[in-house]
């Protein structure tokens, strides 16, 4: 039963490092390979130019169009929102007859969703309490529930990464051994319960 303990607290302690705080956009957050509106207000402008977007890797790609009036809005459509992260465009308009520039931020994450610390928490402590409680009164169902839950929690890594931030490397790799850590209690589990039969 040591063992089990040691191996949750391996587990919180791999994945809680990995949240961090979040810097609010001034845009908004959008989900990976959506297409967004970029938009600036100017209500004194004839015009205002896209000049380029800065992507999180530190690459840009130089734009340079004018934007679509509508009101005193002004728009663009944007596609090329592969790269998670912070994302920053600038824009450059005519504002009282002066040429004015302004960097405005957007964030792109893999499920358009911001800070699920909540969310992590829940889940883990709800699954990994399940599979303690199925252990400390030897119902071997609970524990297969609870491992249906690290599963599916390992599943959800894999498609959407961890607090916005989606690595091949990294969280897949917390994805797969969370994933097989719940394949793991809920076969060990199986196999208990077909002893007592």
């Amino acid at each position: 039963m040591k063992k089990i303990y040691f191996l949750f607290i391996l587990l919180a302690l791999a994945i809680f490092p990995l949240v961090s705080a979040t810097e609010d956009s001034s845009l908004g957050t959008f989900k990976q390979g959506s297409t967004i509106n970029l938009m600036q207000t100017c209500d004194s402008c004839t015009y205002v130019t896209l000049v380029n977007v800065v992507f999180p890797d530190g690459t840009f790609n130089n734009i340079d169009e004018n934007m679509t009036k509508s009101g005193q809005t002004y728009n663009y459509s944007f596609s090329d929102t592969e790269q998670i992260g912070f994302h920053s465009y600038s824009v450059c308009g005519d504002k009282d007859n002066t040429l004015k520039c302004e960097t405005i931020t957007f964030e792109v994450t893999p499920n358009g969703s911001i800070n699920n610390l909540g969310f992590y928490i829940i889940v883990i402590v709800l699954t990994l309490g399940l599979i303690i409680f199925g252990y400390s009164v030897e119902d071997y169902n609970l524990i297969i529930l609870g491992s249906f839950g690290l599963i599916l929690f390992g599943l959800y890594i894999l498609f959407y990464g961890i607090a916005g931030m989606k690595d091949v490397v990294y969280t897949w790799g917390i994805g797969i051994i969370i994933l097989m850590v719940g394949a793991y209690f809920g076969v060990r589990a199986g196999i208990e319960q077909l002893q007592w039969l």
